[in-house]
């Protein structure tokens, strides 16, 4: 018996997480390129997150592929696809498909938001993020899709502290001082949340993956 930790929120603190499914993409040509700086007050990309490869179609399941161990003092962000959309503002309501990987060991996490089925946990509908509401969501997350355009695809290299903080999680292989590589895909944005279902995010139950 596995149990995970609630994927976008800080830990095992009781709470809710707003999930719908995204019924158009529109305006959103991704285009694959690189930004090289970020805007400032944004994380920036470093050599962690450039080495961090997830090709295929945005809104799909990422290939994610990276050397082990990858590390980051700070947390770093890289843009993978740039998308055309709307630019992700403050106070937004953004939906995004996300997985997760032990950034020592190479071993995925676990994946949500990119269709039906990427894991026994998983609806396949967008993982939704208010960022009017952000406490309790994962600095990383937030990192991720903060300063973004609907389309995009980034890897975040995240430190313990902008993932599950700096303690050990033996259920995931995760050691203290371990890094977690984050993919995001920002599938949508809004001013204001749409009409969603609640599902629990808090320790999300156990899963037998034997």
């Amino acid at each position: 018996m596995r149990s995970y930790p609630a994927l976008i929120s800080l830990g095992a603190s009781a709470g809710l997480v707003a999930v719908c499914v995204v019924l158009a993409l529109t305006g959103c040509s991704p285009a694959a390129t690189r930004s090289p700086a970020a805007p400032a007050g944004c994380a920036q990309p470093g050599a962690a997150s450039d080495a961090v490869a997830a090709p295929g179609a945005v809104g799909t399941v990422p290939e994610v592929s990276f050397t082990t161990p990858l590390t980051a003092a700070d947390t770093e962000r890289t843009v993978l696809t740039a998308g055309t959309g709307v630019p992700v503002q403050t106070g937004d309501y953004v939906e995004i498909g996300v997985a997760f990987y032990n950034g020592r060991t190479g071993a995925k996490i676990d994946a949500r938001g990119f269709g039906p089925g990427t894991s026994g946990l998983d609806t396949g509908a967008p993982v939704g993020v208010n960022l009017a509401a952000p406490a309790g969501t994962l600095p990383a997350i937030l990192k991720g899709v903060t300063c973004s355009t609907v389309g995009s695809r980034v890897a975040v290299v995240a430190n313990p502290a902008d993932a599950w903080g700096a303690k050990e999680n033996v259920d995931l292989d995760l050691h203290a001082n371990d890094n977690v590589v984050i993919v995001v895909d920002v599938l949508a944005a809004a001013a204001t949340p749409p009409v969603a279902t609640d599902v629990p995010a808090t320790g999300a139950p156990d899963t037998n993956v034997g």
